[in-house]
């Protein structure tokens, strides 16, 4: 035993210099131990020599100590590679989202109504940004149609005013800028804009003329419809239940207007993904389907906007995103965080005879997060809030 004892103890004393085994040479240096002083003992009592076994006890000791510190060390550094770990992760997607918003915030100043001077300068900025920034590629639609930044300078008169809209693409990046003359036809301009946090959606009714033939109008008894939904108002802090009216806006007639919102339903999973591919096969869509990321679902959020006190429906447009609770602008969950983005959905509803229009949007969610709020309306104007399901 003394000799075993001697065997454990130089064992534990390799494995103390490699480090990483450390708790396995603690069990090592124990069990050395052992043998080492029951050995001694036995030798004692019978007059025989000592000195293996005394030798293998002392170094299982020393060992045990050193094997002991060395493991707790070991703890200490793992726990804190994991803390590491997750904040690096944190780190990375703050910085994506950092970059993300500086890319975008030299467009985004320009959405809605510009003078033509403000959109000439828009229009150097795509161009430069075209000429430098190869990743993110911003195109220009003049009236429906797309043209090249610099040449679409000459056509744009500095006395006139446009509608300026920005779309962005499924991770974030402004992608897509839309430029209309104010004094042409919105529906004419609006129906084939497919925007990430904008839905624009155009409706004909046909109304029959009793003196001529029958002509079609743009929502002649819009006036005579209203519905008298009130919705309430909401925070981040105290969010409405899907099926809750809520306060949001839109953008209309050159301002943000107060607009009565709900969320009608929201589908999640295999349901979502499903739904949403149908969506990204068809030969109007501008998107490709990918599946989500790793530890996320698709997510599609219905909602209902009521449009009746608006003088004209040809169009609506209210903005969607995805936060998380609290004060938290991501989504915290299981000690990770998520920046998410949404990406409209068109679809064939419309506005119903009451005037309630109805839209829907998709977001990737991780699997089992229901701590996150869905926003709908301008973060420049009102806001309705709700509870993530």
């Amino acid at each position: 035993m003394g000799i075993a004892s001697l065997v454990l103890g130089i064992i534990a004393f390799i494995i103390a210099v490699t480090f990483m085994l450390a708790p396995l040479g603690v069990i090592l240096a124990v069990i050395g131990l052992i043998l080492g002083i029951v050995d001694t003992v036995k030798k004692g009592k019978t007059g025989q020599k000592k000195v293996i076994s005394i030798v293998g006890l002392v170094i299982c000791a020393i060992m045990f100590i050193v094997l002991i510190v060395e493991s707790i060390f070991l703890a200490m550094g793992l726990l804190v590679y994991k803390s590491i770990d997750i904040d690096a992760d944190e780190v990375a997607n703050v910085m994506s989202d950092t970059l993300k918003s500086s890319f975008n915030s030299k467009f985004e100043s320009y959405d809605g109504t510009q003078g033509g001077s403000s959109v000439r300068t828009l229009l150097n900025t795509v161009y430069l940004n075209n000429s430098s920034y190869s990743d993110h590629i911003v195109t220009v639609y003049y009236n429906g149609e797309e043209e090249d930044a610099y040449s679409l300078r000459n056509k744009i008169v500095s006395s006139d005013s446009y509608t300026v809209d920005i779309s962005k693409d499924f991770d974030g990046y402004v992608y897509r800028i839309y430029i209309t003359p104010r004094s042409t036809s919105l529906t004419d301009n609006y129906n084939n804009i497919d925007s990430t946090n904008t839905y624009s959606n155009s409706i004909t009714n046909t109304n029959t003329n009793t003196n001529t033939n029958t002509n079609t109008n743009t929502d002649t008894n819009n006036n005579n419809s209203s519905t008298n939904i009130v919705g309430k108002a909401s925070t981040k802090q105290s969010p409405l239940s899907v099926g809750e009216w809520g306060i949001g806006s839109q953008y209309y007639s050159g301002k943000y207007i107060n607009t009565p919102v709900k969320v009608t339903k929201i589908t999640r999973g295999a349901s979502a993904a499903q739904e949403l591919k149908a969506y990204c096969d068809k030969v109007t869509s501008i998107y490709k389907y990918s599946d989500p990321k790793e530890g996320m679902e698709w997510a599609i959020v219905d909602y209902d906007a009521d449009l009746s006190s608006l003088d004209n429906t040809s169009y609506f447009s209210i903005s969607s995103s995805v936060t998380g609770t609290g004060n938290n602008t991501s989504i915290k969950y299981n000690n990770y965080t998520y920046f998410v983005t949404t990406m409209n959905m068109t679809s064939s509803n419309s506005v119903s005879s009451s005037k309630i229009a109805s839209a829907k949007f998709a977001v990737q969610l991780p699997i089992g997060c229901s701590d996150y709020i869905i926003v709908l309306g301008s973060s420049s104007s009102t806001q309705a809030f709700f509870k993530g399901q």
